[in-house]
């Protein structure tokens, strides 16, 4: 049976004008069916609920944990010196791994000699237009080289322990073509560099 015919004789049962003998099946089927949909819809509606006083809930924690916060550095003020400290003595170790702008070229330098010393073959780098965040810009790059697996790890490991700070976007492994028979693989790295302005 379709739905086209099972909403036929849901609104035939409702149809006070309609004259027709349905059956007890017909009926019941149309009974299950509107009794369904109704909890669908009720389950529905209870999770939108159950998000909401979620999200209304975390809310309100979160209130009380700044209340109590702020209660305690009423008390103390020290608290929040120190915390200060903290952020300001983080936010220096970040930029320490910022590369400063006039070393860019180096880093790429750099890059290329990673490449070299890992014995990869370095296939290209292409570095596109800096993205200015106010003191510092992020310099995308992709980065493509072709070697053996060990090679890759190898080069992969070393970039990760790179004293300056590099993200990461994607990475790209593909084997080299079978008609070159070669257990070499070719990878292309998407990235950023942090560059600090001067």
């Amino acid at each position: 049976m379709s739905i086209k015919e099972i909403i036929k004789i849901i609104f035939s049962i409702f149809d006070i004008r309609s004259f027709k003998i349905i059956s007890r099946q017909k009926i019941i089927l149309g009974i299950i069916f509107i009794v369904a949909l109704s909890l669908l819809l009720y389950q529905s509606l209870l999770s939108v609920q159950l998000v909401r006083a979620k999200a209304l809930e975390f809310r309100l924690l979160s209130q009380e944990r700044l209340i109590a916060y702020q209660r305690k550095v009423i008390r103390d003020p020290q608290l929040l010196i120190d915390k200060i400290e903290k952020t300001k003595n983080k936010l220096a170790g970040l930029e320490k791994r910022f590369i400063p702008e006039q070393r860019l070229t180096k880093f790429f330098d750099d890059l290329k000699g990673l490449a070299s010393n890992t014995d990869n073959r370095l296939l290209s780098l292409d570095i596109m237009p800096a993205i200015n965040n106010g003191t510092y810009e992020k310099l995308p790059f992709i980065i493509s080289l072709r070697g053996y697996y060990v090679d890759i790890v190898s080069f992969l490991n070393k970039l990760e322990g790179y004293p300056r700070l590099i993200d990461i976007k994607d990475i790209k492994i593909q084997p080299v073509g079978v008609a070159e028979r070669s257990s070499e693989i070719m990878m292309s790295l998407e990235a950023g560099a942090f560059a600090i302005k001067d």
